[in-house]
């Protein structure tokens, strides 16, 4: 994925990237040294979101334990364990 790519996703133009990061101007913006860097950041944060987009979250346990059993606390871990990948 490339800036292009990133600008159509999110409908960007230079214009939106030079207000983001404070430029006094477009013009500005496109004439930085750091132009590259700004754009380099941008597509290494969105590769960073997309990927935690994509790993789902095991949801937390239900289970309550209130035993004093430590065989009846490693069933009740092991269930929990096997709960978050239904």
């Amino acid at each position: 994925m490339n800036i292009q790519d990133i600008k159509k996703e999110y409908d960007l133009t230079n214009e939106d990237i030079s207000d983001m990061f404070g430029f006094k101007n477009v013009i500005s913006y496109q004439n930085s040294s750091a132009k590259k860097r700004y754009e380099n950041g941008l597509i290494a944060f969105n590769k960073v979101v997309k990927s935690k987009k994509e790993k789902p979250t095991p949801p937390k346990s239900r289970v309550v334990n209130n035993s004093k059993n430590p065989t009846i606390d490693k069933i009740v871990k092991n269930i929990t364990i096997a709960c978050r990948y239904l």
